[in-house]
């Protein structure tokens, strides 16, 4: 795998919380597992994680999820369509469970739109944790 020495550079977000910051927003699922102990820690601060199947603590810690996939839904029918080799391509940023519906979300859009086309999942790193 060509970027399997890609390090996620990660703030603390205690490190804001130390810094009376009374909202914080983690973006990614890769911060799960720090803000829920910062949240706990901090339960007079506010904390918000995006992107990510977690569900919140229903005190401090929140979750904002899009729906990301409706919108990326077209442009998948459209590369479909338009490829003049039958091949499509998807490089996913860790296989989280939300980065694993949109390429569930590209294999079924693509091949609902053009059955004979070829279609290739990198994955930047791979995460057994499947958050």
């Amino acid at each position: 795998m060509p970027c399997q020495n890609f390090k996620i550079r990660c703030v603390c977000p205690g490190k804001y919380a130390k810094s009376e910051f009374n909202y914080i927003i983690s973006h990614g699922a890769e911060f799960e597992s720090a803000i829920k102990t910062v949240a706990a820690e901090f339960s007079r601060t506010k904390f918000a994680l995006t992107s990510s199947s977690y569900s919140g603590n229903n005190h401090n810690l929140g979750v904002l999820n899009y729906k990301l996939h409706e919108a990326g839904y077209l442009s998948i029918v459209v590369a479909a369509l338009v490829t003049k080799i039958n091949k499509i391509g998807f490089i996913g940023s860790i296989n989280y469970k939300i980065i694993l519906a949109q390429a569930n979300l590209l294999e079924k859009g693509t091949l609902g739109t053009k059955s004979n086309i070829d279609i290739d999942i990198k994955w930047l790193v791979q995460d057994d944790g499947n958050k």
